[in-house]
């Protein structure tokens, strides 16, 4: 498959998937307009933890400023659609040139897959930035395997702060061990995040409020929300499909990736106690580090970006 091919598919795959988004959570799109949610933030107002993700927040908000420019009177949603269509081919162009192992139908293969799993893994909450900030993690694993500057490293780490500081810091300490192979840089790799996350919290936005519960480790020992979000049954259903792959790469991996594991073990442990387990977007942004993991197992410090070849 030559790349104009791969284009149009990852095209047709970026319209698929913004617009079933948009269909899915048209409650969610219409709820915007009449309580303002996202207005708020983006005047720097609004209820926390939506505007600590204030990066690609802002990014919508000035897609929506040029669209109205384009279309005066365009509304939200043409907003949030024009705003996933971008993020989502993106995505699949990154995750495309990182699947350097597969084939290149392999790696059309994933996309597709991924954008079906995409649409339930907003079920029970849906959040019009969750691909761009998919985007930036993937945008983050490219800054730091293609470039040896640290600073240019901190400076993405930063980018990816902004985005979701929870995040940043797990990619940090996956940076400071696999990209830079020295816990000297769990210094920096930590401290940005937890920088950031106080700037959020105290001076950008210092009258914020929690709109959720603060603990929610006993709803999810109880097991609601797992019952509630039907991708836990299809979820349920792969694990049972593809377990011996599963069972495979992990007995293959453990050994060698302890770090990138114990890593997901203590972000679920994180969620188990202060978010919602079902909300399965929260997860996505191990799908990259996983993925770079995976086709790259000769180790991070020898990746090559292989051009590509007609199969």
């Amino acid at each position: 498959m030559r790349p104009p091919v791969r284009i149009i598919f990852h095209l047709l795959l970026a319209v698929f998937t913004a617009n079933a988004a948009n269909k899915f959570f048209i409650a969610d799109l219409d709820f915007e307009l009449t309580h303002h949610f996202y207005q708020n933030i983006f005047a720097f107002h609004g209820k926390a933890p939506d505007q600590y993700r204030i990066l690609p927040l802002l990014l919508l908000k000035y897609l929506w400023k040029g669209l109205q420019v384009i279309r005066p009177g365009a509304p939200w949603n043409h907003a949030v659609l024009l705003f996933n269509f971008i993020s989502a081919f993106a995505v699949y162009e990154v995750f495309f040139l990182l699947g350097t192992a597969w084939c290149i139908r392999k790696r059309l293969m994933f996309n597709l897959i991924f954008a079906i799993i995409f649409i339930y893994t907003l079920y029970t909450a849906y959040r019009p930035d969750t691909l761009c900030s998919l985007l930036v993690c993937l945008l983050t694993l490219v800054v730091w395997l293609r470039t040896n500057a640290t600073a240019i490293h901190l400076l993405a780490l930063t980018a990816l702060a902004f985005t979701r500081a929870d995040v940043a810091l797990v990619y940090g300490v996956f940076w400071a061990f696999y990209c830079k192979k020295n816990w000297i840089y769990l210094l920096p790799a930590i401290s940005i995040p937890i920088l950031i996350q106080v700037l959020l919290q105290k001076w950008i936005f210092p009258e914020a409020v929690y709109y959720t519960k603060p603990i929610m480790f006993w709803d999810n020992l109880g097991g609601f929300y797992l019952r509630y979000n039907p991708a836990t049954y299809g979820l349920a259903a792969a694990g049972l499909l593809f377990w011996r792959e599963i069972n495979d790469f992990v007995r293959e991996n453990w050994k060698k990736h302890r770090v990138l594991f114990g890593l997901f073990i203590a972000y679920f442990a994180l969620i188990f106690v202060f978010g919602r387990i079902n909300e399965y977007r929260l997860y996505l942004p191990f799908v990259p580090l996983f993925w770079v993991v995976f086709h790259n197992k000769s180790g991070l410090q020898t990746f090559v970006w292989k051009p590509l070849t007609v199969d």
